[in-house]
């Protein structure tokens, strides 16, 4: 049925199988998928400082990037694997990053800008449900 083959259509998009785009209609917004930057990042360089404003999401496409968000007594790393969302946040408004977020190996990640975000949740509010539950994750 045209359903079924819609559903085999969406699946081979690497993107159907993150958490932040799990359900969501990629077809109907691929114009604004494609207008999202994808930075390469090689080990050691950092994505963002400490201090510094963001108000994109990042997707991490490849590679792993972390974040030391502990102190030198209680160290507390997060790790960013391919399909996790950095920043997401950002969506509510512009944040301030507590701690650097690094990549630990080559990696590359797809930058979501607010505006573009918004009106992809316009398009399909599975998407808005999907950014609802990673913040909830954090």
């Amino acid at each position: 049925s045209l359903k079924d083959s819609r559903k085999k259509a969406e699946s081979t998009n690497p993107l159907s199988t993150t958490p932040l785009f799990k359900d969501v209609d990629l077809d109907a917004m691929e114009d604004l998928l494609d207008a999202c930057a994808v930075y390469e990042l090689k080990a050691g360089e950092a994505l963002l400082a400490a201090g510094e404003k963001n108000n994109e999401t990042y997707l991490v496409l490849n590679g792993r990037l972390q974040a030391d968000l502990g102190t030198a007594e209680a160290p507390r790393i997060m790790t960013f694997e391919p399909r996790q969302t950095i920043g997401e946040i950002s969506v509510l408004g512009e944040s301030t990053m507590s701690a650097p977020v690094v990549a630990t190996e080559e990696a590359v990640v797809m930058a979501i800008t607010p505006d573009a975000m918004w009106a992809m949740m316009e398009i399909d509010a599975v998407l808005a449900r999907n950014v609802l539950s990673l913040l909830a994750q954090r």
